[in-house]
């Protein structure tokens, strides 16, 4: 996907695309910014115009990939000799030999292109000996070579690896630009309005919401509401927080579905306050439940409703912290 193909961040696309054209983009970088607004994207754009046979001065970018070589389409379709896409195992994490592999790949000269570009997606999931391999190629990168790490946690990164490489800041979209995202899915109009306005921000948790997600994430948020509000003690809310776990995942999987939930609560506890507050229909994120809200809404309006959205916070502050999904859903049945 060419910058011009991608969705916001325009002022940081420039930036990259200029510091291309003139040749002194850094060869290691850190894309940090939240879940779903487009880093992997922006780290894939930046490896094709990297390699790409046809580069072009597409206005406003001083450069930008053609995205119809042989190189973008191989790049795009990850079978690119000079690219290497680094990515969490089955159990969550990035294994110190998944970094030598990188490591020993990146020290021989490209093969098919200008430019060998390692990209290490969710590079939160670096366990510390793999990130600990990493330094010495990151503070000092073989020539013709470019790392990008890809994270939404990066205070999870040891501070040697931040301090060897530039970071850029990517922030949220705004709903217009993920209704656009949205959009290229073929989704109506008025859907990726509703769905863009449940994302806070994010394409990704957008498309996500929009295949289906929404109403697992949401039925279990709901599920956890209506349990706890009539468990008559530990034990019995402790069993409703069972339900509120994904089954079947783990590490990096088994978290984003939790932080899914939980961001799916927040926005029913935000539309119980605006149906106490009178709201209009259209206002609400979950108006295709409405009656489901109004019940919930005489549990957790007024005072317990604050406490609930702030435990919800205080739960998406802990699974961004890597704490056990368990332990969160635990503590939140507890609280709410």
């Amino acid at each position: 996907m060419p910058f011009r193909d991608v969705v916001g961040h325009g002022q940081l696309l420039r930036l990259i695309a200029r510091a291309v054209g003139r040749d002194t983009l850094p060869p290691s970088l850190l894309f940090v910014g939240p879940d779903g607004v487009g880093k992997q994207l922006v780290a894939v754009a930046l490896a094709q115009v990297q390699n790409c046979l046809a580069v072009t001065e597409t206005p406003p970018f001083a450069v930008d990939a053609c995205g119809e070589c042989s190189s973008c389409r191989k790049i795009a379709r990850r079978s690119f000799a000079d690219f290497l896409l680094v990515e969490p195992g089955e159990n969550g994490s990035i294994v110190i030999d998944q970094i030598r592999h990188a490591i020993s790949q990146a020290a021989y000269r490209p093969f098919e292109g200008r430019r060998r570009v390692v990209i290490i997606r969710d590079a939160d999931s670096l366990l510390p000996p793999a990130q600990n391999a990493l330094l010495k190629t990151l503070e000092e990168p073989p020539e013709a070579s470019q790392f990008v790490l890809v994270t939404s946690r990066p205070d999870v990164l040891l501070p040697t690896v931040r301090s060897r490489t530039q970071r850029l800041s990517f922030g949220q979209l705004t709903v217009s630009e993920v209704v656009e995202v949205v959009g290229r899915q073929g989704l109506d109009a008025s859907a990726a309005r509703a769905t863009a306005a449940a994302a806070g921000g994010s394409a990704g948790r957008a498309l996500a919401l929009a295949s289906g997600e929404l109403v697992v994430a949401r039925d279990s948020a709901v599920g956890l509401l209506r349990n706890v509000s009539t468990a008559r003690d530990a034990r019995a809310r402790l069993d409703a927080a069972k339900g509120f776990v994904g089954k079947g995942r783990a590490g990096g999987a088994a978290r984003q579905e939790i932080a899914r939930r939980l961001r799916a609560m927040t926005s029913l506890l935000r539309d119980m306050e605006l149906l106490a507050a009178g709201s209009e229909l259209q206002e609400l994120a979950n108006a295709d439940i409405i009656d489901g809200l109004r019940t919930l809404s005489r549990t957790y309006g007024g005072a317990r409703g604050v406490k609930a959205f702030a435990s919800v916070g205080t739960a998406l502050d802990a699974v961004e912290r890597n704490v056990s999904p368990k332990v969160v859903a635990d503590w939140l049945a507890c609280q709410l």
